[in-house]
């Protein structure tokens, strides 16, 4: 599963992981080793938070120490895209990751459901771009007028 952190440094393998994931889902070629390496990490990380967004959406407030990849898989999805999604991103969420996982199965999807998981990648990766590029901004400074 792709790191799971929030640093620039740390998105730079989640950026390419997304990157290759919808160009897959588009048919573009990448060689079998690493479509089915981005294909089993994407599934992975969907899947986690998926898992992850159950229980905030039963709104558990203690779940098994094991579960903590979880909360931080869906907590890294959240942060892309609640503003896109807001309500439905569970649902949008598990469709993804359904279609992911039959993916990694060598399960042919259908037109709409290979459509929706490219969606969210691309969302995804859109969002976290957007949220790269905003840390590589310069920090202000004060210019002193004389």
């Amino acid at each position: 599963m792709p790191e799971i952190s929030s640093s620039p440094a740390a998105s730079v393998g989640l950026r390419h992981v997304l990157e290759d994931g919808v160009a897959i889902l588009d048919g573009r070629s990448l060689g079998a080793s690493r479509a089915e390496f981005v294909i089993r990490d994407l599934a992975s990380l969907l899947e986690q938070a998926s898992k992850g967004g159950q229980f905030t959406k039963a709104r558990r407030l203690f779940a098994p120490a094991a579960d903590a990849s979880a909360f931080e898989a869906f907590g890294l999805v959240f942060r892309y895209l609640r503003d896109a999604y807001g309500d439905d991103l569970n649902a949008k969420l598990e469709n993804a990751s359904l279609a992911l996982r039959r993916l990694s199965s060598s399960e042919n999807l259908s037109p709409p459901e290979r459509q929706a998981a490219r969606d969210f990648l691309g969302q995804m990766l859109e969002s976290l771009n957007r949220d790269v590029s905003y840390l590589r901004q310069a920090e202000p400074t004060l210019a002193h007028i004389q």
